[in-house]
Order: structure tokens, then sequence, then C-alpha cells
């Protein structure tokens, strides 16, 4: 017979709670070896900010505050070489040809032509809000509903004749 798979036991130590945690220990020590820290200059700087001697022990605002310290100190943090691209990016890229295309349904009178990119971006929430089941905001757009918006846009472009090249 197998042995049963023990219970994991989540204490106060895992920071099981704190997405956060891992990334910004892994940080405070990348920054620490950027910016040349021994260990008792690393030690100083941590107990400076925030009365521990150590990140592991910290709450997350205090971990943020050792982070502006070290940032104070000259310490830059660098994305990955090999980062995909953020996803916020890819939509605000998304976002930006739906508004080019709006524009090109104001060309030919399909839309009201808006005065400024605020008021287009308001323009296509409210109609992606009536196009898209269950949406609340453009903030909360999934990209497979983002990519139905750009087709759905498309079509409507065709229909009415305007360039809306995709």
């Amino acid at each position: 017979m197998s042995a049963r798979p023990q219970a994991v036991v989540i204490d106060d130590t895992t920071h099981a709670d704190d997405p956060a945690y891992a990334i910004e220990v892994k940080l405070i020590h990348i920054g620490r070896g950027v910016l040349g820290l021994a260990e008792d200059q690393y030690r100083a700087v941590l107990e400076g900010v925030t009365g521990k001697s150590s990140a592991k022990q910290m709450t997350p605002a205090e971990r943020q505050a050792v982070l502006a310290r070290f940032k104070a100190m000259g310490f830059a943090p660098k994305p990955r070489a090999n980062a995909k691209p953020a996803v916020h990016t890819i939509r605000e890229a998304q976002h930006r040809k739906l508004r080019a295309m709006w524009y090109a349904l104001a060309a030919v009178n399909a839309v009201g032509h808006p005065p400024n990119a605020e008021a287009c971006n308001a323009a296509i929430e409210a109609w992606a809000l009536r196009q898209v089941k269950g949406l609340e905001s453009m903030a909360t757009i999934t990209g497979y509903q983002m990519a139905e918006l750009i087709e759905g846009m498309k079509a409507w472009g065709q229909r009415v004749g305007a360039q809306v090249n995709g």
C-alpha cells in the first residue's frame, strides 16, 4: 500500500496569501547585488528602513519601502530580455486598432466624429458594452472578446465602405 500524501500546512512564513512576496524578495536581493552592498551594509539599509534585518520577515509595505530606498540609491529594475509583452501592452495595441477603425467609420459618417481620443474611447466602450454580453468595462475585457470586437468592427466597416484595414 502506498503512503497517503501529507497535508500541506500553511503558516505565516509561507506568505501564501501574498502573491507579490516572491517577486519583491527577489527584487530586493537583485537590488542588493546591483548596488554592490556588502552583507552588513545590506542589513543596515533593511533595518534603517523597516527595523527588520531580513526581507523575508517584512510586510508588503515594508518590502516596497526597501525597494523605494534601493531605487533612491540608484537601483533600476529592468525587465528580462526575453520577457513576453505584458497583457496590457497587447490590449493597448488592440485598443489603438479599434480607435483607428472608429475614425475610419467616422470618415464615412457611419458614426459621429469624436473630437478627441477620450471621446473616441468613450464611444468605443459604449459600443463594446452593447456588443459583448456581460462586459462591464473595457478594463476587464479578455483577449478573445477584444478580437471579437475587432472582427465585428471590420465587418461593420466593410458594410459601410470604410477603409478599416486589418
